[in-house]
């Protein structure tokens, strides 16, 4: 499983490249391009690897909304599980490593 970006000045040779990193992927490597998940888009609307980009002059990485709204689904999961439990050792045992990573 392969993923990569490849960013270009404008939509026109974005196409381009597109059709160009086909023909290259599936003719000379032999390789299966995933139509559902190729795309020309702009760097803020696409997501990678639970990255997205922000849209200011000086670009940066940030979060993906999509990541953050699964993290705070299991944090609050966690915290529904441990109400009533020794809150020195849940926060230890189960919440820390979620929190961490």
């Amino acid at each position: 499983m392969l993923g990569c970006h490849v960013y270009v000045k404008s939509r026109r040779a974005g196409e381009r490249v597109m059709a160009s990193l086909k023909a290259f992927l599936t003719g000379k490597l032999r390789l299966k391009v995933n139509e559902a998940k190729s795309s020309v888009t702009r760097p803020w609307e696409a997501k990678f690897l639970g990255y997205s980009m922000t849209v200011q002059r000086q670009p940066r990485l940030k979060v993906a909304a999509r990541s953050v709204e699964r993290f705070k689904d299991k944090v609050r999961e966690l915290i529904r599980q441990g109400r009533g439990r020794n809150l020195e050792r849940f926060i230890a045992k189960d919440l820390n490593p979620v929190v961490r990573g």
